[in-house]
């Protein structure tokens, strides 16, 4: 009698999530079983962490400082696989750089861990940037 579905959709910018958005509402509003219906419930969700070229900036300020110091440069990540936290920040027009935090698994789960050995070297970066900066 009842049937729920969970999904988890990535989006790379506002102009995607828009999309998926209005899929997902022509989707539901065809029923291919007769008498039944679809209703669909955002539950939650971030808005994209779209390219900034201030953010990019940043990421090169830190790569020079890292350099400088002796630490691992960082990588821009490829942010069509899913959201960001920092994405506030980033619709905010600060300069932002994600992920600059200890290794980990399971992010944003109930079963998220902080990989001790990780806990020197984030130390190592922040510390570095927030004296050269």
């Amino acid at each position: 009698a009842l049937c729920t579905f969970r999904a988890n959709v990535r989006f790379a910018t506002q102009e995607e999530l828009a999309y998926i958005r209005r899929f997902v509402k022509e989707l539901a509003s065809e029923s291919v079983v007769k008498g039944t219906v679809t209703t669909v419930e955002e539950t939650g969700g971030r808005p994209a962490m779209e390219y900034a070229e201030r953010n990019e900036a940043l990421l090169c300020r830190l790569n020079e400082i890292y350099e400088k110091n002796g630490l691992p440069i960082l990588q821009p990540a490829d942010r069509r696989l899913g959201g960001s936290d920092a994405a506030y920040i980033t619709l905010a027009g600060i300069p932002c750089i994600d992920s600059l935090g200890v290794e980990g698994k399971h992010i944003h789960s109930k079963d998220e861990k902080a990989l001790l050995l990780s806990l020197l070297s984030a130390a190592k970066r922040l510390a570095a940037a927030a004296y050269e900066i």
